[in-house]
């Protein structure tokens, strides 16, 4: 196979060496982003949390991986501002409170905005989908797929409005928002199902106002839950 896609780019003008860098490149990008998945999932999930040591060799080894690719999603996440530095060590960030408040307080300026503007424009089938599966679940506990689900929500709204920076923006804000709650508050999360379906409903009636309001009454509760947590520390 490599062999013919080698003899491909020859007959395209390519020499065999360059094409075989190329292919080489190609793979090198691909573990990479495997690399890179693999560990913006343990971040997600709270297999990584803040302060926690990244140690490139022992990654490698329990990806099966070579330092490269290990290196260069190392670099990106750096670059995010989700590792940080010091010396030759690399750690998770670890989100201080008043940080943690100021990008809620940013979400909050952001997200009922683009959930104004996103009524009408996301598939009516995925919003009753998405009532559905809230319907379904508890108030009490949270698990992995409503903390999936929250991200599909939050991330599908924003992304309606075709706008790629502003879903970085958001995307970028959601990660360091959860990378705290996960690391000062492993397990005691909460759902936001009643203000997810109150949202949802707003969505499916295309009623702009009421879904702006559902979204900022949903970040405020966020913060006032993340607020009476800090206070019992």
């Amino acid at each position: 196979m490599e062999h013919d896609q080698t003899s491909r780019f020859v007959q395209d003008g390519v020499h065999a060496r360059d094409a075989a860098d190329i292919l080489g490149q190609n793979a090198t990008v691909s573990m990479a982003d495997r690399a890179y998945n693999y560990l913006m999932d343990s971040l997600s999930n709270g297999t990584l949390r803040g302060g926690d040591t990244i140690l490139e060799s022992r990654l490698a080894e329990r990806m099966d991986l070579s330092r490269t690719p290990i290196r260069d999603a190392l670099g990106r996440l750096e670059g995010e501002g989700l590792l940080v530095r010091a010396g030759r060590t690399l750690t998770v960030r670890r989100v201080t409170v008043k940080e943690f408040l100021d990008l809620l307080h940013v979400r909050r300026l952001i997200e009922p905005e683009a959930a104004f503007l996103a009524c009408g424009k996301i598939d009516p089938n995925l919003l009753e989908k998405w009532r559905e599966v809230e319907l379904a679940y508890s108030d009490e506990t949270v698990t992995k797929e409503q903390w999936s689900l929250d991200e599909e929500i939050h991330l599908t709204i924003v992304m309606a409005l075709q706008n790629d920076y502003l879903a970085d923006l958001v995307r970028n804000l959601r990660r360091r928002t959860r990378l705290f709650e996960l690391t000062e508050f492993p397990g005691s999360g909460r759902s936001g199902r009643k203000e997810h379906l109150r949202l949802i409903g707003a969505l499916i009636n295309e009623d702009a106002s009421e879904a702006k309001a559902a979204m900022l009454t949903h970040l405020e509760t966020l913060r006032a839950d993340v607020v009476d947590l800090i206070r019992q520390m």
